[in-house]
């Protein structure tokens, strides 16, 4: 029996027949079907309403790695069933119910990184995101190489409001990574968004700057567009202009702005192009 609606659902094992016949010796069997009846228990306070007291009987017998309970209890977490809600505590404790073999547990600890960074999406800076991702990795993921698994969730998040078209939100996300992280993914689809204007304002100029350094990582993926907006203002602009707009980038990447990072190697490059003699190296 199922004991809350929606995704959260969690299917308590059978209890077992305790007037069945059991060997005195087998203390492991016993532990199981005492962890049985305890988590029928919470089940039925949960039926019947109370459900702090089911919390309290969930954590109880997650602290001894039954996955069960805490897939339980991070569904009530990440409900605000019986505590107040947390997507963090309810990422944590689907983490540990996935480690203890619920393969299920990982979808709901990814459900919960979204709605967890989802909450701070509209009033963090791209600096506060990589901190909020910082501290969940590093609490529901201890284990685990944090920079590289940084990087790679700030991305991936980034990329589903990209796909969902929530291209501000998306845009701080991969603003977070292509900083902090140096993600050439990243870069790659910042500089997309700068150059469409979606969700930013629109400015060819950074959106080369940002498909530059995705190039410069690797992403193959950003050469093409890289080199099609550097050949439109070659073609466009005088020899004039284009040492101003290209001067113009390099100060940016001198002191960095508020759209891109302060660079100082990359100064040095945009102003050599800028320079007449270099124009179309």
């Amino acid at each position: 029996m199922k004991f809350l609606n929606g995704l959260f659902n969690k299917k308590r094992d059978t209890v077992q027949n305790t007037s069945s016949k059991s060997n005195p010796q087998e203390t492991a069997q016993n532990m199981q079907q005492s962890t049985e009846v305890l988590l029928a228990m919470a089940e039925r306070f949960l039926n019947e309403g109370h459900e702090g007291r089911a919390f309290q009987m969930y954590k109880s017998i997650a602290a001894g790695s039954n996955p069960t309970a805490q897939y339980n209890l991070g569904s009530l977490y990440a409900q605000g069933k019986g505590t107040e809600q947390s997507f963090l505590e309810g990422a944590y404790w689907f983490r540990q119910a996935e480690k203890s073999g619920d393969e299920q547990a990982g979808k709901m600890v990814k459900k919960c990184e979204l709605d967890y960074i989802r909450q701070y999406l509209t009033t963090d800076t791209p600096k506060a995101l990589y901190e909020r991702m910082k501290n969940f990795v590093a609490y529901v993921y201890p284990d685990e190489l944090a920079d590289l698994l940084i990087k790679r969730e700030l991305t991936v998040l980034g990329m589903h409001h990209f796909n969902q078209k929530n291209y501000a939100g998306a845009a701080k996300l991969l603003r977070a990574s292509v900083e902090f992280c140096n993600d050439g993914q990243a870069q790659n689809f910042l500089g997309v968004l700068y150059n469409a204007g979606a969700g930013v304002s629109q400015n060819d100029l950074v959106a080369l700057y940002w498909l530059d350094r995705a190039v410069d990582n690797g992403y193959k993926d950003a050469r093409k567009d890289r080199e099609g907006i550097l050949n439109a203002y070659r073609t466009s602009l005088s020899a004039t202009e284009f040492q101003e707009y290209f001067e113009r980038l390099s100060s940016w990447c001198e002191t960095g702005t508020a759209d891109i990072a302060a660079l100082p190697q990359k100064a040095k490059y945009w102003k050599d192009i800028s320079m007449p003699e270099r124009r179309n190296l």
